[in-house]
């Protein structure tokens, strides 16, 4: 049986936990909306991880999955949202009250445990006490790419998700991948999200 992970050496670092704020349950408040990871394996929240930047991904992988990860997101009296394995988001995005229902709806792309470059942004409302996804569409996680020690806090996916004249416009990755026109590319559609049933 091989050597658990638990017992070896790792360079650590400080998961990223982001957060954003808004009227997610339509009570007229603002909450703040928390992002978590909880490791099933301890029963506690996972404050540092082994640093990609210094450690093998696949061990990096294969700690997160020994650890039983569970990205979550939580706000003050609200349902827990569980996204699974993951380092955590790239991105948390109030992108308002789309479908005019009184409630802000969020975007989130999860930073998962995998070898994929291509991922999804998952478009959540908070619908009778639970979390409902209204939307999804496939980005690309160059989107996220960035120059220096320290990520910043994505407000859009460029190239994907991206408010303009306080409209949001979306790309779906997946319907444009065969289409090698630039200005297929470049066109985002209106973001128009449903009432949740």
């Amino acid at each position: 049986m091989p050597l658990s992970l638990f017992s070896q050496s790792f360079q650590m670092h400080p998961l990223r936990k982001l957060s954003v704020k808004g009227d997610f349950n339509g009570d007229g408040t603002k909450e703040i909306l928390y992002q978590g990871n909880y490791s099933k394996v301890i029963n506690a929240e996972i404050k540092n991880a082994p640093d990609p930047s210094f450690e093998n991904w696949d061990d990096v992988v294969a700690w997160f999955y020994e650890q039983q990860s569970d990205v979550t997101l939580s706000f003050k009296g609200g349902r827990k949202l569980h996204l699974g394995v993951g380092q955590g988001l790239y991105c948390l995005i109030n992108v308002g009250d789309l479908n005019k229902d009184g409630r802000d709806e969020i975007a989130l792309v999860v930073d998962r445990c995998d070898q994929s470059r291509v991922n999804t942004c998952f478009i959540y409302s908070y619908c009778k006490n639970s979390w409902v996804v209204l939307k999804s569409f496939e980005i690309l996680e160059d989107a996220f790419d960035y120059v220096g020690s320290t990520a910043p806090n994505f407000k859009i996916i460029k190239d994907y998700l991206e408010l303009k004249k306080g409209k949001w416009y979306y790309q779906d990755y997946n319907k444009i991948r065969y289409n090698s026109s630039s200005e297929a590319i470049q066109k985002l559609r209106r973001l128009v999200i449903s009432k949740c049933n």
